[in-house]
Parts: structure tokens; sequence; C-alpha cells
């Protein structure tokens, strides 16, 4: 269902933490479209329906609550395609953080016309100092 000639893996990374806040980066929905919002418009991975967002986290941000807050956010839905409830894809260790899964509906059509597949997000989030 997507062009196979376009397959690699898209990831952004972004830093979260008071500075860099959900609402102003991660999630910007608009004039401030740095995140989410871009896999979502088709900037980035418009030919995918999977791609992964890194998060470099400082000041006790984490993906429960303050992502899952975020994505449910009404002033931003509409923005960030409707996102799905966040789902784990793995169980965090202490080498290895979890992995979270969310689905967005995409906004703008291919180029045959049909309109884009949801993409599905793996977001993944790492402490640093």
């Amino acid at each position: 269902s997507h062009n196979r000639v376009q397959d690699s893996l898209f990831a952004e990374c972004k830093p979260v933490d008071r500075k860099h806040t959900l609402a102003g980066h991660y999630c910007a929905v608009g004039k401030d479209c740095t995140g989410i919002e871009r896999f979502v418009i088709g900037d980035y991975a418009w030919a995918m329906e999977q791609a992964l967002m890194v998060a470099y986290v400082r000041d006790g941000f984490s993906i429960h609550p303050h992502l899952a807050e975020a994505l449910r956010n009404p002033a931003t839905r509409a923005g960030l395609g409707d996102p799905s409830e966040l789902f784990p894809e793995n169980q965090a260790t202490e080498s290895s953080p979890a992995l979270y899964r969310s689905t967005h509906r995409r906004t703008f059509a291919w180029r045959d016309g049909r309109p884009a597949t949801p993409i599905e997000l793996y977001h993944s989030w790492h402490g640093c100092l």
C-alpha cells in the first residue's frame, strides 16, 4: 500500500524539557510545525507508513503522563492527525527504555491522488543530563 522504492527509516529527534516543551516542539502544530506534525502533513516520511520519534528528555518529563496528555489535547489533536492512544511495544529494562506507538491520520494525498494512509509513530524517549 506504499511505494517501496521510497522505503527507509525516518526519525525525528527532539529535546523535551522545560525549555523545549511538548507543545512548542515535539507536538507543535501550525506555524511552529517541528515534530509529529511533519509526519502528518507529509514533510517527513510521506511514502512511509511507520516512522520514529526520538526524545532526549530532562526535567522529569516522561511518555506517561506527559506525552499521553499532549496527544489528547483538544487544541492540537486535529493537527497531530487525531492520534490514537499510546500503546507499549516492549517493556522497559535497565538498559533499554520502553518503546511506544501511536497512529496518526494524515492530511495529504499521495502523488497518484489517493489519500495517504495513516502513519504509525514509534516513540523512544531517553533520559539525558
